[in-house]
């Protein structure tokens, strides 16, 4: 079984909100959807420290009230860094890996 679109759209908090402009929406999130977080490094193939760290933050601040939902350019823009500091990582992992099996 795999959720349908609306149902992952359900789960991240996805709103379409009318930007005035013509018949133009805008996508709002309170949670990345997962091709964004797929594409962002931190998925590992399993939930990492750093997964649970933004996590964490995240929920922390929507509980507190201080956190808005955010665009998907901007979840793009916030989990970038991650993508290229994982990048790093699974290549030395894959190079000390390679050592190891010569």
């Amino acid at each position: 079984d795999t959720l349908s679109q609306h149902e992952i759209e359900i789960l991240c908090g996805v709103y379409y909100v009318d930007t005035g402009i013509r018949d133009q929406t805008t996508t709002l999130a309170w949670w990345p959807v997962p091709d964004l977080w797929d594409g962002s490094g931190l998925n590992m193939g399993y939930w990492t420290l750093s997964c649970e760290q933004v996590f964490q933050s995240r929920l922390k601040k929507i509980c507190e009230g201080n956190a808005t939902l955010l665009t998907t350019k901007k979840w793009r823009s916030d989990l970038k860094y991650y993508k290229n500091l994982s990048k790093k990582i699974n290549n030395c992992v894959e190079n000390m890996c390679r050592q190891l099996l010569k």
